[in-house]
Formats: structure tokens, C-alpha cells, sequence
């Protein structure tokens, strides 16, 4: 073997040994009590996840990889997308669009853990498209015929003795439309639809409560079916009669989707999706005016970087607000196109609206005008934790004290193409890799540079790359949890989805205190990958949460 690849991998293994102590230790206290989606891989993501009643509810999206790859080539100019959107990932059995078995299967359902069983308790209604819609954005017409209400339920949330679940149209065919439904009882077949206007809205994503109001966010459609026309937080008192509470896009009309509310020092804040200037944060102290709360901005231009698209989550913390930013399925999009991605940052404001870069890029990719060229995060860590493919800050929450952060992690994904490229095609590889490194930090921590010195040419060195890259897979490919006790030291919890490197997102991360007055900290997790060994959502949970 070439000496210098040797002392790269030695180099590699020791300096990694100390958080792999760390990493074991935290991710043995979490166990599996959810695997393959139910029984049933096409359960893509643990979209929502919440306790009501005493019982655990997780809520679904179906076929939600096969949905993007279906998207890809209408996102994408001129529709280059190098993977075959049919043959990528397994999709529904009846894969023809408004048929009665495609509905059927694309139905978004919620779980329920009762007495340590399982149970289905609400899947989506379907409806009838009865004539066909032409999209122009993506070049296809969507045939009548009938279509689940909800492909997925994207948030569970409590309010009033109920609890919600927030679903969403197919993203593929685009139907943009919301739906609200909520029960009691959280029984088989006691749901209801509480939509109201919002039924005439896309993306709901946000739920919270705050001074005796339920608070709820959606974007306005735009004048394309399943563009959006800009974001709203709508309220209501009662769950069922709901107000517009902010202007569309808080006067931003860029502002195109609210992606989290989250309260704080007893303020009402939303993060916004912003493809021009980067996502921005706003809050209200509960003042109304003309109808409407009035808002101020506290988080502006990405904080410092256009690239810093989606403002995905936030959590107090002590006495900070911490926010996590994200590009949207890992592209940085720009008047409609591609430009790069760029890993996650985790951002902290207090009362004051003070805010700090806590884990970050050094150098932003695009600041504005008036914003460093250069910067340094409090805890050094570079952007995405030294990951270049941690993509989203998906899920926060506090635990015992500590806040966790979930990502979404697709090192798993792009390390498989790695070896499938090698096998078939060294040159290629070998310019995915040159691609990789050249737009990563370089001060990431994600042993990347050992690859790219290898020649994969030699096919000695490529059988050494293949055994590395197995290994790679192994220990990162998959989400990672991180956690704090201040917001500047973090150690990571899992750097492998809990190994297994399917789960490439760590969608939900939720407290929960059982009977006996103990804490769970409940995780769902993101796998799409329908049809494959250890595919399909999972929910994993510390002890002594009992499955039968």
C-alpha cells in the first residue's frame, strides 16, 4: 500500500478515536421501538411526533423519496437529472397518477403507542380531481382522478384536549393544498377536518400555543399549482375558526414559507424560507393592529449569508433562542436553479435580539452587503459540525438539560453513489470526489481529503478507497444527533442514524414524561429508502419505554 495513503488512515482513525468514545456512549442510550415504518417501508419519515393523553402519536409520509425523484427533473434546468426517477427507489405499486391503488397507497397515516402496542389509528381521505390540471413549471399535466388528502401529516401537535395533525398534498403531482384534522380521543375514526381557510393554503408546517391561541403557519399558493404565493401565521381560540394574524410574507414577499413558530421569552417567532436574501426570524409580543399582530425582524439576510435559505428550527434554551438553518434537499436554489449547497449553522438570540454565530461557516458563501466576509462560530466548529453533507438543522429539543439538535446527513447517500461510481467508472469517482472537497470547509472535520489522494487509477489503491468508503458508510452514514449543556461545547450523540445508514434524517426529537413523572427523549427518524433492508421510519426512545 502507497505510505502516504497509510498515514492518512492512521492519521484518520486516531484522530476520530475520541469522539467515537463519545458518539458510543450516547447512542447506546437510545433503543429501537419502531423499525421498517410500521411494518411498512413506504412510511418514509417520522413527520410528527407528540404525547397526548399519556400515549405516544407518530404521524407518516408515504413514498417520500420516490416523490422527489419524480420532482427532480422538473427542479433541475433543463431537466438533467442523472438518475432515473422509476428505478431510483421503489414507489407505490400502482404508481399511475389518479388512480384509486395510487391514492390508496400515498394516504399519510398516524400511530399510536397504547399499553406498549402499536396501532394504526387515522389514515388520509382521498377526493376526486374531476378534470386534469396542466402545470406549466414542470411541464406535466395531472390527470383527474382521485388523490389522497394527505400524502403525509408533517406536524403533531396539543390544544385545547385535542390533538392535531397538520397534512399536506402530494408533493408530486404538485397538489398544493393543507388540511387539519384533530380528535379527542385520538380513537379510530373519532378525527375530524378542521381545516377552514387553511384548506386553501400549502406547506402548514408550524404549530404552537402561546397565550391561549393555537398558532398555525401555511403559505398562500402562488399563481402556479404548487408555487407558493407567500407565508402566513394564522390563530385561532377555539382550533376550529381561524384568523390571518401576520402579513403574507411579514411585507417580505420572498418570505415564501414560515417553517417553524416556536415562543420565547414570551414572544411569538416564526423562521421564514428566503431564496433571494437568505431566511430571516420574526417576532411579536402580542400587539395587534388593524387586525393583526404586529411583528419586528430579529434574524435578517440568512445571518450574514444568502445561502442560508430556510430558517428550519428553533428551541429556548436557557436564555437563548437557538435557530438551525438549512438548504432545501441539499441545493442552494437561485432564480430557479442550482448553485451549490452548504452545510447547517446553529445561530443563538437573547431577549434582546442580540444574536451570535454558535457553530457556522468561517467563510459565508454569499454575505450581503455590509456583512463579514469572515467569522468565527463561539464553539469553532465549522458549518454542519465539520460535515459538509449535514444539509439540515432538521429537529431541536431540551433533555435532562442539554439541548439536542438533529440533522439531516446525506454522507450516507452520496458515499454509496461513491462506490458504485468506483466500480464502474474511476474517472468519475475520482471528479466526484475533486467536486466534493473543492466546495467543502476546509476546516471540516469529515475525512475527505484521504480520498481525494487516492489514485483511482491504481487498482490496488481503489480496492484500499472501496474498504474506506465501507467504513466511512459505516461510521457516518447516517443522521447525527449533537447535544450542548451551553450552546458552545457539543459532543455528538450519533454520527450514523443510530447505525444504520438509511436513517439520513433526524426529523423529530420530543421529550416526553410517562406516567411515573421519568423523561423519554422520543427520536424519528427520516428513511425513505422503500424496499431496502432497514428501510423505513423508525422511533427510538431511552429506556424504560416497553414495546410488546
Amino acid at each position: 500500500m502507497n505510505k502516504k495513503i497509510m498515514a492518512l488512515l492512521l492519521l484518520m482513525i486516531f484522530s476520530l478515536l475520541s469522539p467515537f468514545k463519545i458518539w458510543a456512549l450516547g447512542e447506546g442510550q437510545l433503543k429501537r421501538i419502531a423499525t421498517g415504518g410500521f411494518g411498512d417501508s413506504a412510511n418514509s419519515y417520522t413527520w410528527g411526533l407528540t404525547e397526548f393523553n399519556g400515549d405516544v402519536y407518530a404521524s407518516t409520509v408515504r413514498h417520500h423519496l420516490w416523490s422527489i425523484m419524480q420532482a427532480m427533473p422538473g427542479l433541475l434546468p433543463d431537466g438533467d437529472f442523472p438518475i432515473d426517477p422509476t428505478t431510483a427507489i421503489e414507489g407505490p405499486a400502482d404508481p399511475v397518477w389518479g388512480s384509486p391503488g395510487y391514492a390508496a397507497e400515498m394516504r399519510g397515516q398516524i400511530w399510536r403507542l397504547k399499553d406498549g402496542i402499536w396501532e394504526k389509528v387515522y389514515q388520509s381521505m382521498t377526493f376526486e380531481l374531476p378534470y386534469p390540471i396542466i402545470v406549466p413549471d414542470y411541464g406535466l399535466t395531472i390527470p383527474a382522478g382521485t388523490y389522497p388528502v394527505a400524502y403525509g401529516y408533517r406536524t403533531l401537535g396539543t390544544f385545547n384536549g385535542h390533538i392535531y395533525a397538520l397534512g399536506v398534498g402530494t408533493w408530486m403531482p404538485p397538489m398544493p393544498f393543507s388540511s387539519i384534522v384533530r380528535s379527542a380521543t385520538g380513537n379510530e375514526g373519532d378525527w375530524q377536518d378542521v381545516s377552514g381557510p387553511l384548506a386553501n393554503t400549502t406547506n402548514v408546517r408550524g404549530f404552537v400555543e402561546w397565550q391561549g391561541k393555537v398558532y398555525v403557519s401555511a403559505s398562500k399558493p402562488g399563481t402556479d399549482l404548487g408555487s407558493a404565493g407567500g407565508c402566513v401565521v394564522f390563530s385561532s381560540p377555539d382550533g376550529e375558526n381561524w384568523s390571518e394574524m401576520s402579513e403574507i410574507g411579514f411585507g417580505n414577499q420572498d418570505n415564501v414559507e414560515i417553517y417553524y413558530l416556536s415562543v420565547f421569552d414570551d414572544h411569538l417567532y416564526a423562521s421564514t424560507v428566503n431564496y433571494v436574501t437568505g431566511f430571516e426570524v420574526w417576532k411579536t409580543d402580542g400587539t395587534e393592529e388593524d387586525g393583526k399582530l404586529v411583528w419586528t425582524p430579529v434574524v435578517v439576510d440568512g445571518f450574514g449569508d444568502t445561502w442560508n435559505q430556510y430558517g428550519m428550527t428553533m428551541q429556548p434554551f436557557g436564555e437563548y433562542l437557538y435557530i438551525g438553518s438549512a438548504v432545501g434537499i441539499g441545493m442552494v436554489m437561485k432564480d430557479g436553479e442550482p448553485v451549490g449547497t452548504r452545510p447547517i449553522d446553529i445561530i443563538r438570540v437573547d431577549k434582546d435580539d442580540k444574536a451570535e454565530l454558535m457553530v457556522g461557516a468561517y467563510f459565508p458563501s454569499d454575505p450581503p452587503p455590509g456583512w463579514p466576509t469572515f467569522r468565527i462560530p463561539k464553539s469553532y466548529i465549522p458549518a454542519g459540525f465539520g460535515n459538509p453533507f449535514n444539509g439540515y438543522a432538521w429537529h431541536m429539543a431540551v433533555y435532562k438539560g442539554e439541548l439536542v439538535v438533529g440533522t439531516l446527513d446525506m454522507s450516507g447517500t452520496i458515499l454509496r453513489n461513491l462506490k458504485e461510481l468506483l466500480i464502474e467508472d474511476p474517472q468519475a469517482a475520482a471528479d466526484l470526489v475533486q467536486n466534493i472537497t473543492d466546495t467543502s470547509s476546509p476546516s471540516t472535520m469529515f475525512p475527505l481529503q484521504i480520498l481525494n489522494q487516492i489514485d483511482f487509477q491504481d487498482g490496488d489503491q481503489v480496492a484500499v478507497a472501496l474498504k474506506l468508503i465501507d467504513y466511512l458508510i459505516k461510521k457516518f452514514g447516517g443522521a447525527d444527533l449533537w447535544k450542548t449543556k451551553n450552546g458552545i461545547d457539543w459532543e455528538p450523540v450519533t454520527l450514523s442514524g443510530f447505525k444504520n445508514s438509511l436513517n439520513y434524517g433526524i426529523r423529530r426529537t420530543v421529550p416526553i414524561v410517562d406516567e411515573k413523572g421519568r423523561e423519554h427523549l422520543y427520536i424519528g427518524t427520516a428513511n425513505p429508502f422503500t424496499g431496502y433492508p432497514n428501510g423505513g421510519c423508525e422511533v427510538l426512545a431511552t429506556p424504560p419505554v416497553k414495546i410488546k
